[in-house]
């Protein structure tokens, strides 16, 4: 209907054609269209348009309820950026990098792109939160997002995975020379101080590394990889990098295994200390003692230190 149409004038033809069909056929119609207000903006509407015959007289008129949904749509709006983006830094979320990060695995560039995964995590980002308060961590995230983008010139997929990790897709990096180059400048760029609350903040970074195909060919595997290969940069003390390698999965299922059973032999006495006594090779008397710790589990088998003690 004329009156109809110039009301909804900035919805779509096929969805004013929609909706003519819908009351033809059936003489209702339920659905969002869109109009303008008198400033000029256009905004949703929602709800229903019946068809209603005037008896004896052969006449149709139309009655549509509609409502204005725009403060709903953009409240949905900004439940849907949360599903998807973190609140703090405005990078993807985990979700949306593994959608991403897929896209980019399966459709590459060029024959020769040749995709790796960082994971970075900011050394003593907790220490952080707890001295310099929440607040002050977020300013933290914040910088190291931004300073992130300046050492990739936007040539990544980025992500806040958890607390002070990030991870980074790049594929225009073919040789391990270039690799390096990038981490030397990601390292640079995190470690040139900056204020946060009139403190002075200086990062460091520890960085895992994975690579496509060779250390998987789905995003969340890269992830386990570069997640395992970052923790043993973070057992050596951090604030370096290292590319996974193969072996090192089985030590840390060995250590996710020992874990659990470790706090129940603390809290059971399954540790012992053994003594070796140091002895003056002149006289021969006993001097002093090395103490060593073992560990015998409950069903009597013992533990090497070389597995429990890292």
């Amino acid at each position: 209907p004329a009156p109809l149409r110039r009301y909804l004038d900035e919805s779509m033809p096929d969805v004013l054609a929609s909706i003519e069909a819908d009351l033809k056929t059936t003489g209702k119609w339920t659905g969002q269209v869109f109009t303008r207000r008198q400033n000029g903006e256009v905004y949703p509407l929602y709800g229903s348009i019946s068809v209603v015959e005037v008896s004896d007289s052969g006449q149709r008129r139309y009655v549509a309820a509609l409502s204005d949904v725009s403060k709903l749509r953009e409240f949905e709006r900004k439940i849907h950026n949360l599903s998807l983006y973190d609140p703090v830094t405005g990078l993807p979320n985990r979700d949306l990098f593994i959608q991403k990060a897929r896209i980019v695995l399966n459709h590459p560039e060029s024959a020769d792109s040749s995709p790796h995964l960082l994971l970075i995590n900011v050394d003593g980002f907790t220490t952080f939160n707890e001295t310099l308060g929440y607040d002050n961590g977020d300013l933290i995230l914040k910088r190291v997002s931004e300073r992130l983008d300046e050492a990739l010139d936007g040539k990544y997929i980025s992500s806040r995975t958890l607390g002070g990790s990030f991870a980074l897709m790049v594929t225009h990096l073919h040789t391990a020379d270039a690799i390096d180059g990038l981490i030397e400048r990601i390292r640079l760029v995190l470690s040139t101080p900056f204020k946060s609350n009139e403190q002075t903040i200086s990062l460091s970074a520890s960085i895992g590394i994975s690579s496509y195909p060779a250390d998987g060919d789905e995003p969340q595997e890269l992830l386990k990889k570069a997640g395992i290969a970052l923790r043993r940069v973070k057992q050596e003390g951090g604030n370096n990098h290292a590319f996974y390698q193969k072996g090192t999965e089985a030590k840390s299922r060995r250590f996710i295994e020992l874990a659990a059973p470790m706090r129940r032999g603390l809290e059971y006495g399954e540790f012992k200390a053994y003594f070796q006594p140091i002895v003056e090779t002149v006289t021969r008397r006993i001097v002093g003692m090395e103490s060593l710790a073992r560990w015998q589990r409950e069903d009597g088998n013992f533990i090497s230190p070389y597995e429990f003690i890292p």
